[in-house]
């Protein structure tokens, strides 16, 4: 997708919409310092400050295209299932809430999913919640400019809300109360994972307030990075939905981009090509960033309908079943040795103990 060498030429505030000889290599370091924070071998995520830009470029080079496409493989397959569950625009209007709105990527794959086919959505209400301002210039050529060249009759009005999840929000939701009201869909991708597990809770507290303001039928979606490392971030949030909602998703999967039109791919005989620049080795260069075509993710979805309480024994179940599945994929994953004092780490084993853990 060649529109996000002008994104990242911007995110460097480069005047040009090409990426230079000299910004091409400062995006291959800035991938392979980002991509130190994912795969936990220094920091945690939580600690990549995106103030700076050397850091929005390294994750918009990283995970940008796979994120915005993301949206659509995980709406396709919840249309497999529960397709009557999906929110329908009204009037060809849809309002989207993104929780850590960054350059809003994601947009895209919403907009393909529902106007694949036909003008489904002629209106979207997008609102953002952002802490880190700097994202907005970014986010705004996006929105107006790159995504309006593929989707020209669709009208996308931005209202941004500045809030920290880790901070009382409630005050900033009010100011956007009567929009938030109406969401049809929140999505909520790598946010979880970038805080600290002792943030958890205010985190928790905010989208809880999200979702009892709703006055409609309201679809919950949410991916997050390696399940190792990110389990005691989404658990709590994982039980609050299954109290208070329907799940109709809670997987650990591999989405592959090869499929025409979101097709992510490398084409080496065009020297020009954006990822063969920044992602094609080379000789005696330290840090050659892999490029990908896929990306693994804890995937979740929900429908959160207002005023509607779930009977006891649908949350029980709910609960049971996430535990189940938690426990199904921890035991896959290691050999017998250590697995029930591994399982007792994450609070997953009960067996023995009588302890229900946290989720």
């Amino acid at each position: 997708m060649a529109e996000f060498e002008i994104l990242l030429a911007r995110t460097w505030e480069s005047q040009s919409n090409t990426l230079s000889a000299h910004y091409v290599q400062k995006t291959r370091d800035a991938i392979a310092y980002i991509r130190e924070f994912y795969t936990f071998k220094m920091q945690m995520p939580s600690k990549i400050n995106y103030r700076v830009k050397k850091n929005r470029a390294g994750y918009l080079a990283s995970f940008g295209e796979r994120h915005a496409y993301l949206p659509y493989y995980q709406l396709r397959q919840i249309g497999q299932k529960f397709s009557a569950k999906i929110p329908q625009p009204q009037d060809g209007e849809l309002t989207l809430t993104l929780l850590g709105g960054a350059a809003a990527v994601e947009v895209f794959g919403i907009l393909h999913y529902f106007n694949e086919k036909t003008q489904v959505i002629r209106r979207l209400n997008l609102v953002t919640i952002e802490k880190v301002d700097e994202w907005d210039e970014v986010r705004r050529l996006y929105i107006n400019t790159l995504v309006k060249d593929f989707f020209r009759k669709v009208s996308i009005k931005e209202f941004k809300i500045s809030a920290d999840l880790r901070q009382p929000c409630e005050r900033r939701f009010a100011e956007q109360h009567a929009v938030l009201i109406n969401t049809d869909i929140l999505m909520c991708y790598n946010v979880l994972n970038e805080n600290e597990v002792s943030e958890q809770q205010a985190i928790l507290t905010n989208l809880r307030y999200i979702l009892n303001l709703n006055t409609k039928s309201l679809l919950v979606m949410l991916m997050e990075p390696s399940p190792d490392k990110s389990i005691a971030r989404v658990r709590p949030f994982k039980t609050y939905l299954a109290s208070t909602s329907e799940i109709l998703q809670d997987d650990i999967q591999t989405y592959q981009f090869d499929e025409d039109p979101l097709r992510i791919a490398m084409n080496k005989d065009d020297p020009q090509d954006l990822n063969t620049r920044l992602f094609r080795p080379r000789a005696g260069e330290a840090a050659n960033p892999v490029f990908y075509n896929n990306i693994k993710r804890i995937a979740i979805s929900a429908v959160k309908k207002p005023n509607e309480s779930l009977p006891l024994s649908a949350i029980f179940q709910q609960v049971k079943d996430l535990r189940d599945k938690e426990k199904g994929y921890f035991l896959r994953r290691r050999t017998d040795h250590g697995q029930m004092d591994f399982l007792n780490q994450l609070g997953l084993d009960d067996s023995n103990t009588g302890n229900k853990g946290n989720g």
